[in-house]
This record gives C-alpha cells, structure tokens and sequence, in this order.
C-alpha cells in the first residue's frame, strides 16, 4: 500500500502517466523485486532482529558492524545511536501489534520515531556512504602538482557525490 501510494504521489509530482495504479501492480512490483533481491531482503530481516541486541546492550554484529553498548559501530570509530530504542505497541485506530521506537530530539523536544529493519538498513548505508565520501574528499585534497597547487578544488557534494573543479594545470 505504502509503495501504491508513493508510485502515485510521485507520478504526478514528476508529470508522470502511469498505465496502472492499482494495489495489483504495485503489489507485483514489490514481490518481483524481493524475489530477485533475497539478500537484500533477508538483511532487511537480520537488521530488524538486530534491533533487539541495540535496545537490550547485547553484543553482536549486523553484516561486518558489531552491535556494542546500545550501537552500532561504523569502520572509522563512529557509531549510529537509537535513545531510548524500545518496543511499543503501534498507535493509531487500525494499528495492531507492536514496533521498535526511539527518541529524536527535534526542536528540544523528544519525539518517537519508528524504526525497522529496512529502515536501519538504509540508515547504515547512508552512514557508510558519508564515510567514503569523506575519505575521498580527505585523499582528493592531497592530490598536488610538484609546485604544490591543488589539482582540485572540492566545490560541494550531493549525497554520495563529489563534484570538484579540475585544475588542467594550464597557467
């Protein structure tokens, strides 16, 4: 339902006619997509037990990221951290069941947040990801002609990219 509603939101947000709409179609999509991604589908699922060792202090390890003292430790030293990670039962009038949630602070305030295993997942890709930009960013800036100038000039990133301006070394 969720991936129906975001095939429809965005379709029109980008000008985009699509031929079906249905909760068929989407519903299709999303078994084709886990049936030919099972890895990813079956880390989704070990992250989501994962959840349970970051919210009870328990030793172990998501894929090469050892879960220690409530986190998730990241190759460089770093660690990604859920306060107050516990399991609630789902609010709402059609909710049944129970989630993980934590505390985000936002604007001084404690406001829960979901969490899931595809969601964690996604939070330590982008953790990663930041962590390889960075490094590249680190090495592009040592990167000299034998006079000392810069190569390159870092300009901005965007998400996993690093766009530069390339001194040709032309004087």
């Amino acid at each position: 339902k969720k991936f129906q509603t975001m095939l429809k939101v965005d379709s029109r947000k980008y000008g985009i006619a699509l031929n079906d709409e249905s909760f068929e179609f989407a519903d299709k999509v999303v078994k084709t997509f886990r049936d030919k991604n099972k890895r990813i589908v079956d880390f989704w699922y070990r992250a989501g037990e994962a959840l349970a060792n970051i919210a009870y202090g328990m030793d172990g390890q998501i894929g090469p990221y050892p879960i220690k003292d409530h986190k998730i430790w990241l190759p460089n030293g770093s660690y990604l951290y859920y306060p107050n990670l516990r399991y609630t039962e789902k609010e709402g009038d059609n909710e049944q069941g129970c989630e993980w949630t934590y505390e985000r602070m936002f604007r001084r305030n404690k406001i829960p947040k979901k969490i899931y295993g595809g969601l964690l997942t996604e939070n330590i890709t982008q953790a990663v990801a930041r962590l390889f930009v960075s490094d590249a960013m680190l090495r592009l800036e040592t990167v000299k002609y034998a006079d000392g100038r810069k190569v390159f000039d870092i300009v901005f990133t965007v998400h996993d990219e690093i766009v530069v301006l390339f001194d040709g070394g032309l004087d």
